[in-house]
């Protein structure tokens, strides 16, 4: 199963959320093969450049002397970010952009995700909020501390 990050457009969705987007948070195999053109598919100029300008500069470097290693390490270094870091990166500039991180589903496909997204948005329920543990009285002759505890924990004394 895999996530799928659901973005909003500016402005909020519309009625039919013809322009809601799914973007799948996994590796991404041709992002892997071609991380530049990959990136630069995205409209992810900046990052598709750098990503080529890496990759040109990898393979120099492993056609130097001794240096065959060094250059398909950082070759590889690059494919293997883009490939995980690349959904990141598409919903990092759609929210630059003004795009609303609505919610994350984890189906098995894109249809899988919409189903649940759009049924779960129609039929939303409040989740019950945390009890308030400074309301609860004093029982049994358990002073609480005024002030706070010494150490990682602090719990005012109520459980």
């Amino acid at each position: 199963m895999a996530s799928y990050l659901v973005l909003t457009p500016p402005g909020g969705p519309e009625a039919d959320h013809a322009r809601t987007r799914f973007v799948r948070d996994a590796f991404s195999f041709i992002a892997f093969l071609f991380p530049g053109l990959w990136l630069l598919s995205k409209r992810l100029w900046l990052a598709g450049v750098l990503a080529l300008v890496l990759q040109g500069l990898a393979g120099a470097i492993a056609e130097q002397s001794g240096f065959f290693f060094a250059g398909s390490a950082l070759a590889l270094a690059l494919s293997i970010l883009v490939a995980l870091e690349g959904p990141s990166l598409v919903v990092g500039d759609l929210e630059r952009k003004g795009w609303t991180l609505d919610g994350i589903v984890v189906a098995d496909d894109i249809d899988g995700a919409e189903e649940l997204y759009f049924n779960d948005a129609a039929t939303a329920v409040t989740t019950p909020s945390a009890p308030d543990w400074n309301a609860l009285p004093a029982s049994n002759g358990i002073r609480r501390a005024a002030n706070p505890a010494l150490g990682l924990f602090d719990f005012d004394g109520g459980r």
